[in-house]
């Protein structure tokens, strides 16, 4: 009866070691599987988000004196015309310009027609972004304020416009007929200069 429990025991202790060991076994390897992988990719992720389509340019322009009586032209500078398109959709702009007719402040009477003030398109240039497909129309040559005009046309493509860009020195110009009957004064008008998305 003794040797029976004996027995008994032994293959109890038996069996108890060969289940540890095959534990152990399978634990050493599934840790070896845990660290057998050589690298690991991690996925980053950065959003770019939209801006704006801005204009912005000198507040005031200021002209030379003419005399009443006295044909003449007074030209004057619009030295730079600031465009940023940080929209990021690289779809195109345009720069359209317009003018009122020029009148005295005070009385808003005897105008000077805005068919007798010109504008001549400047140089146009990449501060920070592409260049191409970069135009500007009416370059060279005088085209009068009395029409909504196009200054830039920046083409719709890809990519075209973005970034910052400078228009500078568009010459703006005030025929004078030399009218007898105009008044004495400051006369002003409002130069409307606007950014649209192509």
């Amino acid at each position: 009866m003794k040797t029976k429990k004996q027995k008994v025991k032994q293959q109890i202790v038996a069996v108890v070691i060969t289940a540890f060991m095959f534990v152990m076994i399978s634990g050493c390897y599934n840790v070896g599987n845990l660290f057998a992988a050589t690298g690991v990719n991690v996925v980053m992720i950065q959003n770019l988000v939209a801006g704006l389509l801005n204009i912005d340019s000198m507040a005031t322009l200021a002209f030379n004196d003419l005399n009443i009586g006295t044909a003449g032209n007074s030209w004057a500078n619009l030295q730079v015309v600031n465009v940023q398109d940080w929209r990021g959709n690289g779809s195109g702009w345009q720069v359209y310009a317009y003018c009122n007719s020029l009148m005295v402040a005070s009385t808003g009477v005897n105008n000077i027609a805005n068919s007798s003030i010109f504008i001549n398109t400047g140089t146009l240039s990449a501060v920070n972004g592409s260049t191409t497909g970069m135009g500007t129309t009416g370059a060279a040559s005088w085209r009068a304020l009395s029409g909504n005009l196009v200054l830039i046309n920046m083409a719709a493509a890809s990519n075209l416009g973005m970034g910052s860009y400078n228009l500078a020195n568009t010459l703006v110009n005030v025929v004078y007929n030399g009218r007898g009957d105009q008044k004495a004064g400051q006369y002003q008008a409002l130069l409307t200069l606007t950014v649209l998305a192509q």
